[in-house]
C-alpha cells in the first residue's frame, strides 16, 4: 500500500490490474440501477472519478483504509458512492433539460393518456411506499433521488454523519423494494 500511495507506477499498474475490473463492474451495476446500463460514457466518467477520488488529497481515501474489510470491499463502497453521486447529478441535469425544453423526454399525456395513467398509478404507489419509511430514510431518499443532492448536502441538511448517508439510503431503497415488490411465496 505504501508504494501505491507514494505513486509508484508499477504499484498503480498492478493495483489497476487487480481492482480495475471490480471497480468498473460495481459502477456498471450502479448505472443499471439508474437505468444507464448502456451509457458507457457515463460509466467511463464515473470510473475515472472513482480513480481520481482515490488519489485526491494526497491519496486520502487509500490512507484511511484500515483493513476492517478487504480492500476490494472498501473500493466497491467508494465506487458505489462516487457512481451514485455522478448518476444522481446526471439524472437531475437531464430533468432540468427536459423541463427547460417543455418535455419530459417521453410522450406527453395528450399523446398517450394510458401512459399518463400508468405513470400516475406508479407515482401514487411510490408515494405510499415512501410514506411507510421512517422519516430520516424518507428524507434521505427524497433529497438524493428527487432533488439530486450530494451526500455532503444531505449530511449537512439533516445533520447526520456523512458516513451514514449511504447506509441510510441503501436501507431505505431496500425497504422500498420490499414494499413495492413483495416476495411471491
Amino acid at each position: 500500500m505504501d508504494l501505491l500511495i507514494s505513486g509508484d507506477v508499477i504499484a498503480w499498474r498492478s493495483f489497476l490490474e487487480d481492482y480495475g475490473r471490480l471497480i468498473r463492474w460495481r459502477i456498471s451495476d450502479v448505472a443499471r440501477s439508474f437505468g444507464l446500463a448502456s451509457d458507457t460514457n457515463s460509466i467511463d466518467d464515473a470510473t475515472a472519478h472513482t480513480i481520481a477520488s482515490l488519489v485526491a488529497n494526497d491519496h486520502a481515501a487509500l490512507r484511511t483504509f484500515q483493513g476492517r474489510s478487504s480492500l476490494g470491499t472498501y473500493l466497491t463502497v467508494i465506487a458505489t458512492r462516487v457512481a451514485t453521486r455522478d448518476f444522481a447529478r446526471l439524472r437531475a441535469r437531464m430533468k432540468k433539460v427536459h423541463a427547460a425544453s417543455g418535455t419530459d423526454g417521453e410522450k406527453s399525456s395528450l399523446q398517450d393518456p394510458a401512459l399518463e395513467l400508468v405513470r400516475s398509478e406508479e407515482h401514487q404507489q411510490l408515494q405510499l411506499a415512501l410514506n411507510r419509511l421512517p422519516e430520516k430514510q424518507r428524507e434521505v431518499v427524497r433529497m438524493f433521488h428527487l432533488e439530486g443532492c450530494s451526500y455532503m448536502d444531505i449530511s449537512r441538511t439533516l445533520q447526520i454523519p456523512l458516513g451514514s448517508v449511504g447506509v441510510t439510503l441503501k436501507r431505505a431503497e431496500e425497504k422500498l423494494r420490499q414494499i413495492l415488490e413483495p416476495s411471491q411465496e
